[in-house]
């Protein structure tokens, strides 16, 4: 049985092992936003706000701190500055589809939340048609042929069937006499 302070120092010291990482990643600044108002993105109309977050589900976050997340879901300063230059370029008249191109050409397509459905990419986006036919008509051409096989077994003779059945039938009434 341990103490509060015995469990503390063991907090402590299991902090200290991992060097800190369980505590922050480096470069993720989540200090919180001052004056909401300096923000492009706060500055946006609602038709322009949904424009903005339908770029924004389109890409990962670029600032090299954050887990593989979406530029929507993400809170670090980089991701509000990203928001805010995609904000600017739709105020500036682009549409969505531009914004995430000018995105990804900058940051590169990795940065993209989907891959680009071209060249050997384009495996990604078929692969998963062609193996689940695959696997259908796999598990098709089985089932037929454990289904051929029982149907070629040969069947019992229906006259031995009834002989033997009439025979157990009178032991057995013989022996419920006794």
């Amino acid at each position: 049985m341990t103490t509060p302070v015995a469990r503390a120092l063991i907090f402590a010291a299991v902090l200290v092992s991992l060097g800190g990482r369980v505590c922050a990643q480096p470069r993720h600044d989540l200090t919180p936003v001052e004056d909401p108002s300096k923000h492009v993105h706060m500055q946006l109309t609602g038709d322009q706000r949904a424009e903005l977050k339908k770029a924004t589900r389109q890409v990962l976050c670029a600032c090299g701190g954050c887990p593989p997340v979406l530029l929507d879901d993400c809170i670090c300063a980089t991701g509000r500055d990203l928001k805010d230059g995609m904000a600017a370029q739709m105020l500036a008249g682009g549409s969505v589809d531009q914004v995430v191109a000018a995105y990804v050409a900058e940051h590169g397509s990795e940065h993209g939340a989907a891959p680009p459905k071209e060249g050997f990419n384009l495996v990604i986006w078929v692969f998963p048609g062609i193996a689940t036919i695959g696997l259908g008509a796999l598990f098709w051409a089985r089932v037929n042929r454990l289904a051929a096989r029982r149907n070629g077994r040969p069947r019992p003779d229906d006259s031995l069937l009834a002989t033997y059945g009439h025979r157990i039938e009178g032991e057995l009434n013989g022996r419920a006499k006794s």
